[in-house]
């Protein structure tokens, strides 16, 4: 076994930025599985690339990963390459997972023919349900629980923007804020899980989850819709968080989310951490150098409009807590109005579908198909 090599699914910003450098700087070497020919080629090309981190204090730090190899997710040497290694990792977002589970049947099938201990496989997807719906996926592929990879779900904290390097820059470079740390779950190693500290293993994870999504997603969104709703014109988060009606309005959501975390989570936070934690992303947010844009953070709001998403699912955390649901129903409403383009002008193709959808089915698509509310819950809304 390659004990110090890890199999890493998706080599997109949050792959190389934050999973694989992580690892990097802890001595283990990266393989990416990718569909991207081009990034593929380049990966092996130059067999490193550069991440730089954007620090809240206004300066940056470079790191270099060297010893990277690139597979395309149909090469041959995939599955040889998942016989070989005892931890793969997922960053390819929900909508691939599917694709992914294929792969792992069948690698997992192959070790079980050798008499191979099965795979463990740290899903970093920032979902709630991961491990179900990955599980589910490699029932239905075949697989006996015998067979089943360790599934580990985890919380990933790390922003990486749409930042371009220039000419004279790595074409590899990524860009993140300082935030640097993987939360996974304990239970489920098939393995003795690694143990370095950008690595926190926690006992249960659905804790982190929630926090991870509720305080950092929903702030992050908020912004980005609130902020649009406010100035149209207004291109990045740094800038929406300057304007005091928005500030004000995402401060009581986030003081309303930590009561109703803690209330939920009384075992693992309280209010003074979950308060550190929230101003913490909320330093992140604010640093200029991230150029993050409203377009980047708010697209694809058919998703962010989801049942089980940072809107709604705050939605019904607070409805648990019995808090108020005004702000969160009032940035519900911006986010059908989000209408932000990207820096050539285009608006999210999904967004494009759904406000299509919302001009010709009315809020009822957006309540009942996207949010699945019930009939009690949307009059929140009206």
């Amino acid at each position: 076994m390659l004990e110090k090599t890890i199999a890493l699914f998706g080599a997109g910003k949050i792959g190389r930025a934050f999973i694989a450098q992580i690892f990097a700087r802890n001595g283990y070497s990266v393989v990416f599985i990718d569909v991207d020919t081009e990034l593929i080629a380049l990966l092996n090309q130059r067999q490193g690339y550069t991440v730089a981190t954007l620090l809240d204090n206004g300066g940056r730090e470079d790191y270099q990963v060297g010893n990277v190899q690139a597979l395309a997710a149909d090469d041959a040497e995939v599955m040889p390459l998942l016989c070989r290694v005892n931890l793969a990792i997922t960053s390819v977002g929900a909508n691939a997972l599917q694709s992914v589970a294929r792969i792992l049947a069948q690698a997992a099938q192959m070790r079980d023919q050798r008499g191979v201990l099965p795979l463990d496989c740290i899903l970093a997807e920032n979902m709630r349900d991961s491990k179900r719906v990955m599980q589910d996926h490699l029932v239905q592929l075949g697989l006996s629980n015998s067979q089943m990879p360790g599934l580990i779900p985890a919380s990933v904290g790390k922003t990486a923007p749409d930042l371009k390097p220039t000419a004279e820059e790595d074409p590899l470079l990524v860009f993140g804020d300082s935030y640097n740390t993987l939360t996974v779950a304990k239970p489920g190693w098939h393995h003795t899980p690694p143990t370095f500290p950008e690595l926190q293993l926690v006992d249960t994870i659905e804790p982190y989850l929630d926090r991870k999504l509720f305080i950092h997603n929903l702030a992050h969104v908020a912004f980005a819709y609130l902020g649009f709703q406010a100035d149209p014109s207004c291109a990045f988060i740094h800038l929406a968080m300057r304007i005091p009606p928005v500030r004000q309005r995402i401060a009581r959501i986030m003081a309303a989310v930590i009561r109703a975390l803690v209330a939920r989570w009384s075992q693992e936070f309280n209010e003074e951490e979950l308060q550190a934690y929230s101003e913490g992303v909320l330093r992140r947010m604010a640093n200029p150098l991230l150029q993050d844009t409203l377009f980047r953070v708010g697209r694809d709001i058919s998703r962010k409009l989801g049942r089980e998403e940072r809107i709604v699912g705050a939605m019904v955390l607070l409805q648990e807590a019995g808090e108020p649901l005004d702000d969160l129903a009032a940035l519900y409403c911006a986010g059908l109005q989000f209408h932000a383009h990207d820096e050539n002008g285009a608006e999210f193709i999904r967004d494009k579908e759904f406000h299509h959808l919302l001009t010709t089915q009315g809020i009822e698509y957006a309540l009942f198909k996207v949010s699945k509310l019930t009939e009690n819950r949307h009059k929140t809304l009206a």
